[in-house]
């Protein structure tokens, strides 16, 4: 039987949702797994909406909470257990329903499971895009907050760190490895620690052997 999920979380949620029959699923066992980011559904949301001018800064305005997204799952009889993984920094609260779906009609690859087949055409859900729904649209790189140009994530003023996903007052550390104090997004480090996350000793390097010290009364005798 093919079940139909239809999910709503989060602007910012990433988050993972596995499925397991007959027991329940971890990281690595499952039947089944689906993965939503929330901030790659609102940029498709941008990009279906085709507008441009004022018009587009108005609705970009308007907060956004929550989005609407789905998946179909083909799932044999038996009792299934579901798990959610948030990978996200924040709580998030994720609501679905499902709805059972008799068949699927020949469709290219019945959409990979990302959209809904309609007598023979794909009609992608949120988030995906292609004939047969099989392309993550618009795919969000150094977490929205950077530009990625060889190899690298250049950061927007205001984030840092390798995918741009701390802001510039908040240590990439905020440990600063356990020989520091964060303040205003600069690890203070304790003596005898440097670097940007106090990840360094600054006492390693060339030693100078210490000789043994002559007692005063020996150098006397020896006069």
């Amino acid at each position: 039987m093919y079940l139909k999920f239809n999910v709503s979380l989060g602007k910012d949620a990433l988050v993972g949702i596995y499925g397991r029959r007959g027991l329940p699923p971890s990281h690595t066992q499952f039947d089944f797994v689906e993965l939503l980011d929330g901030r790659r559904l609102l940029s498709g949301e941008v990009a279906s909406a085709g507008v441009d001018g004022p018009v587009a800064l108005q609705r970009s305005l308007v907060p956004v909470t929550t989005h609407n997204t789905g998946f179909i799952q083909y799932m044999d009889s038996g009792i299934w257990h579901l798990a959610f993984y948030n990978d996200g920094k924040e709580t998030e609260t994720v609501s679905f329903i499902t709805t059972a779906i008799d068949s699927i009609d020949d469709c290219p690859s019945d959409c990979h499971g990302n959209g809904d087949c309609v007598a023979g055409t794909c009609h992608c859900f949120l988030g995906f895009r292609g004939p047969d729904c099989g392309r993550a649209s618009c795919p969000v790189l150094c977490s929205g907050n950077g530009q990625y140009l060889k190899g690298r994530c250049m950061c927007h003023s205001g984030w840092k760190g390798g995918e741009c996903d701390v802001p510039t007052n908040q240590c990439i550390d905020i440990t600063c490895s356990g020989h520091g104090t964060c303040i205003v997004g600069t690890c203070i480090c304790n003596p005898a620690y440097k670097g940007d996350n106090c990840e360094e000793d600054s006492c390693l390097g060339p030693r100078v052997a210490l000789q043994t010290p002559v007692p005063f009364q020996a150098l006397l005798a020896q006069q």
